[in-house]
């Protein structure tokens, strides 16, 4: 059986939750640009320097590791964590 190249997450801002579909071979920074560029054609304008935090798991994300090494599937929440700890 393949796997989808693409997976379905939520994405914590704040107080809101926006549904992406994101690729699963993909390393932390350039997931960074993938979610800042979608963001933009939603006119939301996110800092360069926001940091990704894998939610409801206990596992801190390696900038270099693709994030299909840590079983990210559909469902998974993400969570935008803003220079200085403020979500």
């Amino acid at each position: 059986m393949v796997k989808d190249v693409s997976v379905n997450i939520g994405l914590h801002i704040g107080e809101h939750v926006i549904d992406l579909r994101i690729p699963r071979m993909v390393r932390k920074q350039h997931l960074k640009r993938v979610i800042s560029e979608a963001l933009l054609m939603m006119r939301v304008q996110m800092p360069m320097d926001f940091e990704l935090r894998l939610g409801g798991k206990p596992l801190e994300v390696n900038d270099l590791a693709l994030y299909d090494e840590y079983a990210l599937g559909d469902g998974d929440q993400l969570e935008i964590l803003l220079k200085g700890g403020a979500k």
